[in-house]
């Protein structure tokens, strides 16, 4: 700020002795004015860059509701770690946290309510560790903290001082009181070490085993221990990811998609779940193993066949014109295993090519953007569509629509789910917006979950909604029978 006034009132002296002096008569002092003040020109400019390039890292890195480390980041620190165990020795331990009954806080109390609660639990962890510690939130409710040093000591006290202060914090909630706890898994690198096992995998087995023994509670794998976390028979995610695919235990459901100028349910977002004996588990609680062990090319080419086996059976009859978007991990973009996947089961379902989107995060693109390039191109050049999920999230949203394939975008709902609140977020929809329409792509909001975002949407131009306003992920069936048959002028009711 002093360099910004500097500026001004040099600027405004230099213009007043301009118009009173030939450039000639200055006196000696008006020169280095004059020096001055572009001096301190640069100096803004440089510093208001800096900060802005400082914004652009922080948010690629971080969380944006909460301000931690996101999963990317931890990644990261979590791989530095563990180079320097493998120099130095195993030291440190990481702790999973998971929020239990969390959805209910959502489904009783409103999104914004349990924002509300992720945001202070942030707080409460970001609290409770020391400065050398990271403290990361992995997705939905689940957060890990990465204890740089100390022992099995330090990380059962730390894991039960999370629980406690959780516990704590939740009573004093309007509407939360005890229903909200956290389960947390601990385990240290030496542990881990001794399994020679993924510690990720390992915390969040051990997690689980506070979740069996009631929840509120901390589990700990015990260094020396040859047994493991006691539930990891069941809870190994490697077998039971094979175990679905070898015995078809995934179970696809979709959510609608409506043009919002039409009111018209036009496609559909395929979402992957587990069917686990009588639970139905999201991806989220799998996905990412899949991705450490090798599994998500499989994976993937499964939801690629299943989806057009439905998409056929929808366009044949019910709507011809109806189209489906379906995911791709970044560890499947550019796999041949894939692309013989999407060729055979469109040859195999007689589907249109056009009929099928295929839409990648930005993290997944930013892999390789040579790599997703070429395979956005061999995918274009069948005839298949491209969507960017979550734009707005990382780092080089504009870099990937310059460079990569892409029709439609994604607004990510972090932009969405305030829009009617925040003129920030709406002025950043509005951009999008154009430059998406600029450059020929189209725009899907996510996260409209109430009638003012959606005439937000409207008004911005947006060209189609997603969220539980529009409609939840259903089964196929109940997909058909709720969406298809009619043309919706309005969002359905619950």
């Amino acid at each position: 700020m002093p360099a910004l006034a500097l500026t001004f009132g040099a600027v405004a002296v230099l213009g007043l002795l301009t118009v009173l002096l030939p450039p000639y008569k200055w006196p000696w002092w008006v020169a280095a004015l004059a020096v001055l003040s572009l001096a301190a020109v640069v100096i803004v400019d440089i510093s208001d860059r800096r900060r802005y390039l400082d914004r652009l890292a922080h948010l690629a890195d971080h969380d944006v509701l909460t301000g931690l480390a996101n999963r990317r980041r931890f990644e990261d620190e979590l791989q530095r770690h563990l180079d320097r165990c493998r120099r130095h020795g195993p030291a440190g331990a990481l702790l999973l946290l998971d929020l239990d009954n969390f959805k209910q806080v959502n489904d009783s109390l409103g999104h914004n309510a349990g924002d509300q609660l992720l945001i202070t639990i942030a707080g409460l962890l970001r609290r409770s560790i020391r400065d050398t510690d990271v403290v990361a939130r992995l997705g939905g409710d689940e957060f890990a903290v990465l204890l740089t040093d100390g022992g099995q000591d330090v990380a059962e006290r730390m894991a039960e001082l999370v629980v406690e202060r959780v516990r704590d914090h939740a009573t004093t909630l309007d509407g939360v009181g005890r229903r909200v706890t956290a389960s947390v898994g601990a385990v240290t690198f030496r542990a881990a070490s001794e399994h020679a096992a993924d510690v990720l995998a390992l915390a969040d087995m051990t997690m689980y085993d506070a979740k069996e023994a009631g929840r509120n509670q901390v589990a700990v794998l015990h260094e020396g221990d040859a047994r493991g976390p006691r539930t990891a028979a069941r809870l190994h995610w490697q077998s039971r990811i094979e175990e679905a695919l070898e015995k078809d235990r995934f179970e696809l459901h979709l959510q609608p998609i409506m043009d919002i100028a039409s009111g018209r349910i036009s496609s559909a977002e395929v979402l992957l779940r587990l069917r686990d004996d009588d639970e139905l588990v999201p991806p989220a609680r799998f996905i990412y193993i899949a991705e450490r062990v090798g599994l998500m090319p499989q994976v993937d080419a499964w939801v690629i066949d299943k989806s057009l086996e439905l998409l056929a059976r929808l366009r044949r009859d019910h709507d011809p014109e109806f189209v489906f978007e379906v995911n791709l991990s970044g560890h499947s973009i550019g796999n041949p295993e894939i692309e013989r996947a999407i060729v055979h089961a469109l040859a195999t379902y007689d589907v249109d090519p056009a009929a099928l989107i295929l839409e990648i995060t930005e993290t997944a693109a930013v892999g390789d953007v040579g790599l997703a390039r070429d395979f956005a191109g061999r995918m274009t050049d069948l005839g298949c569509a491209f969507a960017l999920d979550d734009f707005g999230a990382g780092f080089g949203s504009f870099y990937y629509l310059k460079h990569l394939f892409f029709d439609y975008v994604k607004i990510d709902g972090e932009f969405v789910a305030h829009v009617h609140e925040s003129q920030v977020d709406r002025t950043i929809m509005r951009s999008i917006v154009g430059i998406a329409r600029d450059l020929g792509k189209r725009t899907v909001a996510e996260f409209v979950s109430t009638p003012e975002i959606l005439e937000v949407c409207r008004d911005e131009g947006v060209d189609f909604a997603q969220g539980y306003l529009i409609g939840k992920p259903v089964p196929f069936d109940e997909f058909v029978d709720q969406f298809v048959p009619r043309a919706l002028g309005a969002a359905p009711k619950d």
